[in-house]
Order: C-alpha cells, then sequence, then structure tokens
C-alpha cells in the first residue's frame, strides 16, 4: 500500500503488515534458528551483540514472562531528524524510520 497526502509531508508505503515481516522470519528454518540465538550466546564478557548488554539483561529481569520465550522478537526503532521537542530547523522533514529485529546473530556467516 502507498499512501500520499498532496500538500503534505506523509507517505507511507507498506508492502506487507509487520505481522506478516515477523511471520516470514520464522518461515525457514534456517531464520528461525537464528531468531532463537541471542538465548545460548555467551558473548564471553564482550559486547558484540546487544543480547550482551546490561540494558538487555535489565529488561529480562523486569519482564520475566517475555524474557522466558527466546522466540520472542525484540525489536527496535531506529529513526533519523527526530526532534523530541518540536525544534526543527527546517521547514522540509524526510524521516526513515526503521524497525530491526535484535534476536539475529551479528553476523550470519555471508560473505
Amino acid at each position: 500500500m502507498i499512501a500520499c497526502c498532496i500538500g503534505r509531508t506523509t507517505l507511507i508505503w507498506t508492502i506487507a503488515s509487520i505481522v506478516e515481516r515477523l511471520q516470514r522470519l520464522y518461515a525457514s528454518q534456517a531464520t528461525a534458528e537464528q531468531m532463537t540465538w541471542h538465548a545460548n550466546h555467551d558473548g564471553g564478557g564482550s559486547m558484540c551483540h546487544p543480547s550482551d548488554s546490561k540494558a538487555w539483561r535489565h529488561f529480562d529481569r523486569t519482564h520475566p514472562d517475555f524474557a522466558a520465550k527466546p522466540r520472542n522478537i525484540r525489536l527496535g526503532l531506529c529513526t533519523d531528524g527526530f526532534a523530541p521537542h518540536g525544534q526543527y530547523g527546517c521547514a522540509y522533514y524526510c524521516w526513515p524510520v526503521i524497525l530491526t529485529p535484535y534476536n539475529l546473530p551479528p553476523d550470519n556467516g555471508d560473505p
């Protein structure tokens, strides 16, 4: 679906819903195994993935029901150009918004 507002700065472009996209991550066995990789990962004291961070462990302690199931998807919302207090420097804006699954390993072995 593509929705555009004439005279406004809104453009929404989606091919599939977020639920369909997340379900596709578990469609193949290889990707499904990678999505639960973080549950058995041991960083060895170094930070190579968000699952090695104090924030990840704090989230696990705060939400034990969610953390108990390694198949639950942890999403990160990434954006550029965000101004939380309305102090904008331009008359126009283009903000890419990316939703990233943090469950995947840092390197899946592809060259």
